[in-house]
């Protein structure tokens, strides 16, 4: 459900969580409503 609410796509997903790939104030305040921040690659 999380994948089709920011895309559609795991890869799509995958890059707004990282940065990636900019998101929305919607798709921002969903993740945070999820308890999802920015993730960090190193």
């Amino acid at each position: 459900m999380a994948i089709t609410m920011l895309g559609g796509d795991a890869a799509i997903a995958l890059r707004k969580a990282t940065g990636r790939s900019a998101v929305t104030d919607d798709e921002r305040a969903l993740l945070t409503a999820w308890g999802i921040h920015r993730l960090t690659l190193g």
